[in-house]
């Protein structure tokens, strides 16, 4: 199966001077924790994630709205092409010890982003009541997107 059939396509891009208040207001309206940072071609330059804006905002005790994408992001990322097969992606996931991976074509332009969640939803239920039946069936309703539209400004607990 080649990772094109199953990465997620609709992806949330900033560029390098975008705020992390914004880069954060984007990952809550889309329901994800990576944010892939392109230049003006669309060329990506680095990613990121929900981590780097924490720790960042927690060690230098700044507001959001004070860092750049540029000032947090990991430049040199790990990747891979849509026409990997979903065994590659695994094994790059493994060595890197990665849960989610940028999808780019070979001139560098992002086209997508596949993570352990569009992995998981690829993946049928197993039969049978087994633990790794429910271990499964419990990962796929924990890696479901949210389906309803959130407000970047409101938190919901």
């Amino acid at each position: 199966m080649r990772i094109d059939s199953i990465m997620t396509n609709d992806v949330a891009v900033c560029q390098p001077d975008t705020n992390l208040a914004e880069v954060g207001a984007k990952m809550w309206a889309m329901d994800c924790g990576i944010v892939p940072v392109v230049d003006s071609w669309g060329t990506m330059i680095g990613v990121v994630t929900d981590r780097d804006i924490c720790m960042a905002l927690t060690t230098r005790n700044i507001a959001a709205s004070s860092l750049k994408a540029r000032d947090v992001m990991t430049g040199r990322v790990e990747s891979v092409s849509p026409d990997d097969e979903v065994f590659e992606v695994l094994q790059t996931m493994r060595d890197h010890r990665i849960r989610r991976v940028p999808v780019v074509r070979d001139d560098g332009r992002l086209v997508g982003i596949v993570s352990t969640c569009d992995l998981l939803r690829a993946v049928g239920p197993v039969p049978g009541p087994t633990f790794e039946a429910d271990l499964l069936e419990t990962l796929h309703a924990i890696s479901e997107p949210q389906r309803v539209p959130r407000d970047p400004f409101v938190a919901t607990m």
